[in-house]
């Protein structure tokens, strides 16, 4: 057993490991340790962090600090580089949330903000997306077209708990790379298909377009 201890909570108890490639000064190489509650694993170098089981591959960190699984180098998606990447070519690849709970179910939440500083809670403006479910299609040269799409909009400036939005529903015409807008569910639940729906003073529960 080794057993690295400092009697100074306010100090370093690590260890640094260093080579010819990374050269051998204070930030060089690649240190695991503690100071205070915290504990590091860091990388000085602009390469990847690995982590494997059964002497394969499992996960990466990558050097601009991406999250890949089941691959050793990021890939495209939708013309971007995500910061959390799963790929594989079997039926495990997916993403499973359970919650085992008398009451209630599993979640997924997506956040949005106004503001581009992180932390900072400034209202989200009218007509702005808040978040997107996507399909990108492969479609021989790279994996950037997008097949259809799900989307939540604003539907007047956000205000202290009070958030009126629509959702959008979108599919890809032929000859055609990226969504149309096809059905909309707006903030007071009238339906809008085919068309984008300006709905009378009198209500309506749902107005179709031309075929």
């Amino acid at each position: 057993v080794l057993h690295i201890h400092d009697t100074d909570a306010n100090n370093w108890a690590i260890t640094h490991y260093t080579n010819g490639s990374t050269g051998s000064a204070a930030d060089d190489g690649f240190i695991a340790g503690s100071i205070g509650s915290d504990v590091y694993l860091w990388n000085y170098e602009s390469s990847p962090i690995l982590f494997g089981t059964g002497s394969t591959e499992r996960m990466r960190i990558d050097s601009s600090g991406r999250v890949l699984l089941g691959h050793t180098s990021s890939i495209p998606v939708e013309g971007n580089e995500q910061k959390l990447q799963l790929v594989s070519s079997d039926a495990d690849g997916g993403i499973a949330i359970a919650r085992f709970n008398n009451n209630f179910g599993p979640y997924l939440s997506f956040g949005r903000s106004g503001s581009g500083t992180i932390g900072s809670y400034s209202a989200v403006p009218v007509d702005d997306e808040l978040g997107r479910i996507q399909w990108a299609v492969a479609d021989g040269t790279d994996m950037n077209s997008i097949g259809a799409s799900i989307s939540a909009f604003t539907e007047q400036l956000a205000a202290s708990n009070d958030v009126p939005s629509r959702l959008v529903f979108s599919t890809t015409a032929n000859n055609a790379s990226t969504p149309t807008e096809r059905m909309r569910i707006d903030s007071n639940g009238r339906v809008g298909i085919g068309t984008t729906p300006e709905f009378s003073a009198v209500f309506q529960a749902l107005e179709l377009g031309p075929t």
